[in-house]
């Protein structure tokens, strides 16, 4: 039975009498706020209706425009993680060169934001093209790749290379052994390096805090150096600041840039696809920015090691400076 003459819940007249009474709210409200405005009630519940719709079309642009960065996201993952499997699979045959060809193409579809169909065209054609070129369970066994919850102490970002927080070097850098890393790039305040276990037999400890001002543009050289030889060995390697949301994840993304030829945005989308909480401050944008432009420029900067300073426990440990200007 409905009560005091109103339509049950759920019942087919229901959603008109809720929609009635919010109107009828509205138009009550109009009316006590005219007097004090000095608007009529009409122009104040039009401005209200109208103020409303605003919002709502706001609202649901702005969760398409979240959804649309992360498809993009996932997109440039898919071709990044298709360009490593090309370049570690050392192959020249025709059907490696047709894939190459293909996930470039998606690369440039996202990037130039073709829109949704034209990206979506363009990752089923290089998915085929991998296929055809052997590739298709490689690229299948690399997608798949457990992505740990948003607050995991490490994520991976591709097949040699995760990045996180100081935290994982807890418990003798027990999760580093799990996840068979040898190579840790630390990208911290403190300026001596920390003594890793000797299953580390790489470290690189570039000193630098995690301020607007402070040049870690310097060390990008030597940390796409450290990374790219890390993948060349087929060795895994670390990279980890404070928290793992700034430093860190700059580190990470200049090196897609270096290797990738990436846009600074672009790069920081497929760290951002890994690890949700990557946030790199403004001062580190800007000189990925600026790293991006060189890289993406006639003459690609080169990457350059830094000398070793010694060992401990069997690592071989290198540091570089990153000091701001007094």
């Amino acid at each position: 039975m409905a009560e005091h003459g109103r339509a049950p819940r759920g019942s087919p007249g229901w959603a008109p009498a809720v929609g009635r009474r919010i109107a009828k709210n509205a138009a009550a409200n109009a009316a006590l706020l005219a007097p004090i405005t000095g608007k009529s009630a009409h122009t104040l519940l039009y401005d209200d209706t109208m103020a409303a719709s605003t919002l709502h079309v706001a609202a649901a642009a702005a969760k398409d425009k979240t959804k649309g960065k992360k498809a993009a996201g996932r997109l440039l993952m898919f071709a990044y993680v298709a360009a490593e499997a090309l370049d570690d699979a050392e192959a020249t045959s025709d059907a490696h060169v047709v894939a190459r060809e293909a996930v470039d193409k998606l690369r440039m579809a996202v990037t130039n934001e073709d829109g949704d169909a034209a990206c979506e065209r363009a990752r089923e054609a290089a998915a085929a093209a991998l296929t055809d070129a052997g590739l298709g369970d490689e690229m299948r066994r690399r997608l798949k790749r457990a992505r740990p919850g948003k607050f995991a102490l490490v994520h991976q970002v591709l097949e040699y290379l995760y990045v996180g927080g100081w935290a994982a070097l807890n418990d003798d850098c027990r999760v580093l052994r799990e996840q068979k890393i040898s190579r840790v790039c630390s990208v911290v305040t403190a300026d001596t390096p920390r003594t890793l276990p000797a299953f580390v037999t790489h470290h690189l400890h570039v000193v630098c805090r995690d301020d607007e001002n402070a040049p870690l543009a310097n060390a990008f050289p030597q940390i796409a150096a450290f990374l790219d030889e890390a993948r060349r060995a087929r060795e895994i390697a670390y990279v980890h600041c404070g928290a793992g949301v700034s430093r860190a994840c700059t580190s990470v993304a200049a090196y897609l840039i270096w290797s990738g030829s990436l846009s600074a945005g672009e790069a920081l989308r497929i760290v951002q696809n890994r690890r949700p909480q990557c946030r790199p401050n403004a001062g580190f944008k800007k000189q990925l920015g600026a790293w991006a432009a060189r890289c993406r420029g006639g003459e690609k900067p080169a990457i350059c090691a830094a000398s070793s300073q010694g060992r401990r426990r069997g690592t071989v440990v290198t540091v570089v400076r990153c000091d701001m200007s007094e």
